[in-house]
């Protein structure tokens, strides 16, 4: 077994250059014959508890997902089809062809909304008594639906159309590097070497609200004399929005080109600011050869601040609760280090939620769902900063980009803003040394040519 934020690998390439695999070739899950042995012994591990759906954030807003049904679901309709095979086998050449004729899973066990509703967010895994992989199981079904059957959300096949034209799910490539060049901050080309590779993300990238986090992360590794560096024109997409919305071709292709560009560099450790980005590359990269240390902001800021060479000295007079990213904390355990960070942060008062660390409720945006609006139930975010208001906090504290814009709408739409923001942990950072950009365009770095 992979650790907790990886999915299985299906090698495309291969199965395509093996002429056997070309024949026959299947990705997913689309009918009963396509289940492992584990994924069927899941079914049978169910013990009907209902752990899984009290703490699935979709099912508690009323969107059409339940954890415990999809799995008991997926049980009844696998011994109908086998029992229907069975009996097929029995009649031999009597057999009725429309029953002969196995039926896909996805619109006759359940409707297809119901695979598309899952954010990957594990609140149901992390509950699960019987050790269940939920959203394995989704994964392959959405895998077959996309790659087998072209079958997907409109929302969901622009953005993958997007990837597959451009390397990422935004826009064109050249917009990549624009402002990056403006600012002159330091880019490490192929054979030369920096201490950390600073990847940036596509979010930060095409967002000019959102790239003040990446002006901030920069001035703290440079200011603690970290010699950090970004790609520039070779950072495309990290592909984890291919792999969640079910696409494994595109997946594995912007991988391995990203990798290939990666390797022509020296670098001490990469350091991601987007939990999704962190994930894939500490996770999923090393079921493709990637050999490099991975590290989200938030560990390498506490690191520099416990070393001494951060100056925390200005005070920062606010309430604070911190919003766990699901791809930071139930992926990847990191509860401790933002905490610690705001912690040791003058004048902050940190309080929680009623919802914390494993028990977190997530933004909404993972599996895809920054891409894609499906409009049922209350909106996850909605749900998430109605329970930040509860606490009387000023900010709530992030460590993802997609929680930030995700918590910022939310905000937005519950007509909150004179009284609560959002902000990156490091925005909080930079305020404690005593600046803040108030915004992208006023981000410059002073310096930061030489560094």
């Amino acid at each position: 077994m992979g650790p907790k934020g990886s999915l299985p690998r299906v090698d495309i390439e291969a199965m395509l250059n093996d002429e056997k695999s070309a024949e026959n070739f299947n990705v997913g899950v689309s009918e009963v014959k396509d289940l492992t042995w584990k994924q069927r012994l899941d079914y049978d591990s169910c013990i009907r508890c209902g752990r899984c759906q009290d703490n699935c954030p979709a099912y508690q807003n009323k969107h059409p997902l339940s954890p415990k049904k999809l799995i008991n679901d997926l049980k009844d309709f696998s011994w109908k089809e086998f029992a229907q095979a069975k009996a097929n086998k029995g009649n031999g050449a009597e057999a009725d062809q429309a029953n002969a004729e196995p039926k896909l899973i996805v619109g006759s066990a359940f409707p297809a909304e119901t695979i598309w509703e899952c954010r990957t967010c594990r609140a149901c895994m992390e509950v699960c008594p019987a050790r269940i992989d939920h959203i394995p199981q989704i994964m392959e079904l959405r895998r077959a639906e996309v790659m087998m059957r072209g079958q997907l959300p409109q929302d969901a096949a622009i953005a993958l159309k997007t990837m597959e034209k451009t390397g990422n799910p935004f826009g064109p490539q050249e917009a990549r590097s624009t402002w990056i060049k403006e600012q002159q901050i330091p880019v490490v080309g192929p054979g030369e070497e920096c201490e950390a590779l600073f990847w940036i993300g596509c979010c930060t990238t095409y967002d000019v609200c959102k790239q003040k986090i990446a002006y901030n992360v920069l001035k703290i590794l440079i200011s603690a004399g970290v010699k950090v560096a970004v790609l520039g024109d070779d950072e495309n997409c990290c592909a984890d929005p291919a792999r969640v919305l079910g696409d494994e071709n595109i997946f594995q292709m912007l991988v391995k080109k990203q990798l290939e560009l990666i390797k022509t560099r020296k670098f001490k450790y990469l350091v991601a600011h987007c939990a999704h980005c962190y994930n894939v590359f500490k996770n999923e990269y090393p079921q493709f050869g990637a050999d490099f240390p991975v590290k989200h902001h938030t560990e390498v800021i506490l690191d520099l601040i416990k070393e001494g060479r951060l100056k925390l000295e200005v005070p920062v007079e606010k309430t604070i609760t911190y919003h766990d990213p699901c791809y930071l904390g139930r992926y990847n355990g990191i509860y401790d280090q933002p905490r610690e960070i705001l912690k040791s942060i003058k004048g902050i008062k940190l309080v929680e939620m009623k919802h914390n660390r494993e028990k977190g409720i997530c933004c909404g945006a993972g599996g895809g769902h920054y891409w894609m609006d499906i409009p049922n139930g209350e909106r996850l975010n909605v749900t998430r900063v109605k329970e930040a208001q509860d606490t009387g906090a000023q900010v709530v504290a992030v460590g993802c980009v997609y929680c930030l814009h995700m918590i910022d709408d939310a905000i937005k739409i519950l007509n909150l803003d004179e009284k609560m923001m959002v902000q990156d942990v490091s925005e909080l950072v930079v305020e404690a040394m005593g600046g803040l950009a108030e915004s992208s365009e006023q981000c410059a770095l002073e310096g930061i040519a030489a560094a």
